[in-house]
């Protein structure tokens, strides 16, 4: 019986009023069903239109009514076409099709965003994560299967749907989004008072990161007389072209005034800017390279939602090989940094931390009048440690003390764990600066397990530093790191 099914069936125990109303109620209901398609469907090509993914002119709207004309045009001469053209069970088994194959898309796309965007804030939970989208791709391709059993004229036509699209992708769609990515002018708002030509860079997320990176960013400036460069990155989702970002201006300014008003009263001029980018990390690092940022200063709050990131995808990609040399702080109770410790043994970013804690140090004493300690500490394994690993831990922080024009203190501790040994001192003094761990050039080391182990246990606020190592490095590292990845391309191809 076809779609007449349900009718014959009522035949056998409904009265004659009844079937009519059950062919009244199936008629209304056809019609509801296939203005809400027609609507949708036209709203989809609209906004595709208006993002590029589809010729322009599909995201016009009438003057005079205000509505996507040309969009409800193509859609309903598509629909026109399908109708006069195909028996109606292929185009009802080629819808349910095209929906089914959605429905799989639409769960291995938010595999995929979970794994490409840990740390993206989302407004659902995804209990027993993937096995339901898993699931779901499964049961919605067997659907799909099955129909190709009954109505395979359906899988034609819906294959062929797919092609023109895959067409379209290529032939315009990624064009068009590689023109835009490409444009030069990504900057939103930017405004610069006084240049200086020492930069402290703090990339702000929000207005609280504003606050206390604003008064260390204004800190170190000062001592060089330099300004502080305040970053907001707007993130633009793929949904939205990169111009349609600026939608999102006004949520940028108090997170930037706030990062002013920290700086004034320090007497620093702040150089502001926020900007539009697909990745937060990537607009961070081409503005510290484009401006010639000097120190990059960004905050951390002591732990990640990913569990592929050691620090957020933001400061992993930063991190790697910084633009610049590069501070990552762990904030704890706020305090005047009175006393700063200086854990070290000697490593190659043990010269930046001791030179951005004396610089945290003379700006207390120009902004106080007090005289700030700087304590070099050496942690000798184990707690017994014989006199001698003392007197070598000794001379190694004289040595290094030797090379700078400010007092600094020596100390040396014994412990059976050096960040235990650190973390006990900590809590004498106000701030801790450690260097990251060494590496060697084909080495991916963030900042290493002795620094963030420290961040983590250490009850003050902790700064972590890494060294500018030039551009010759960076390029030699990023070339290995692409011939790394094509080989495990290939391994796990295999």
């Amino acid at each position: 019986y076809k779609e007449t099914g349900i009718v014959r069936a009522a035949e056998n125990f409904m009265p004659k009023f009844g079937v009519a109303l059950i062919v009244f109620g199936g008629l209304f209901s056809t019609m509801s069903a296939l203005n809400a398609s027609v609507l949708a469907s036209s709203r989809v090509g609209f906004s595709m239109g208006r993002e590029r993914m589809l010729p322009p002119a599909l995201g016009a709207i009438h003057p005079k009514r205000r509505t996507p004309h040309v969009a409800v045009l193509s859609t309903g001469l598509i629909i026109v076409a399908m109708a006069v053209l195909l028996p109606v069970e292929v185009v009802g088994s080629g819808a349910s099709l095209m929906f089914l194959l959605s429905f799989a898309l639409t769960n291995l796309a938010m595999i995929l965003i979970r794994i490409k965007e840990p740390d993206l804030q989302r407004g659902y939970r995804a209990p027993l994560f993937p096995l339901l989208p898993i699931l779901g791709i499964v049961c919605n391709l067997g659907l799909a299967i099955y129909q190709f059993t009954f109505q395979p004229m359906a899988w034609y036509v819906g294959l062929g749907w797919v092609a023109l699209g895959v067409i379209v992708f290529v032939a315009y769609t990624r064009q068009a989004g590689e023109a835009e990515e490409a444009l030069p002018v990504k900057i939103l708002h930017e405004e610069r008072l006084v240049p200086k030509e020492y930069q402290v860079l703090i990339p702000l997320a929000n207005e609280e990161q504003a606050r206390m990176l604003g008064i260390l960013g204004a800190a170190i400036a000062r001592v060089h007389d330099g300004e502080v460069l305040a970053l907001h990155v707007v993130r633009v989702p793929v949904q939205l072209s990169i111009s349609d970002g600026r939608m999102f201006l006004r949520e940028g300014k108090p997170i930037l005034e706030e990062a002013i008003r920290q700086a004034r009263e320090a007497d620093v001029p702040v150089h502001t800017m926020i900007r539009l980018d697909r990745h937060v990390g990537r607009a961070i690092i081409e503005t510290a390279r484009e401006r010639k940022v000097e120190l990059m200063i960004m905050g951390w709050p002591g732990y990640t939602d990913s569990t592929h990131h050691a620090f957020g995808s933001v400061i992993d990609l930063v991190a790697v090989e910084p633009p610049c040399d590069l501070a990552v702080v762990r904030f704890r109770e706020r305090r005047e940094p009175r006393r700063i410790l200086v854990p070290t043994s000697g490593g190659a970013n043990t010269r930046l931390a001791i030179r951005l804690a004396i610089d945290q140090a003379r700006s207390f004493t120009l902004r106080t009048g007090e005289q700030a300690t700087v304590t070099l500490l050496y942690v000798c394994v184990p707690a017994d440690a014989r006199p001698e690993a003392r007197a070598k831990g000794f001379e190694l922080l004289r040595n290094w003390a030797a090379g700078y024009d400010y007092p600094l203190e020596v100390q040396v501790v014994a412990a059976d764990d050096v960040v235990e040994g650190i973390v006990a001192e900590s809590a004498n003094h106000d701030l801790v600066v450690i260097g990251a761990t060494e590496e060697r050039l084909f080495d991916q080391i963030l900042m290493g397990t002795i620094p963030e182990r420290l961040a983590l246990r250490a009850p003050v606020t902790v700064m972590m530093v890494k060294r500018y190592k030039g551009p010759v490095r960076y390029w030699i590292r990023r070339l290995f790191s692409r011939f790394l990845s094509l080989g495990e391309r290939r391994r796990s191809r295999r």
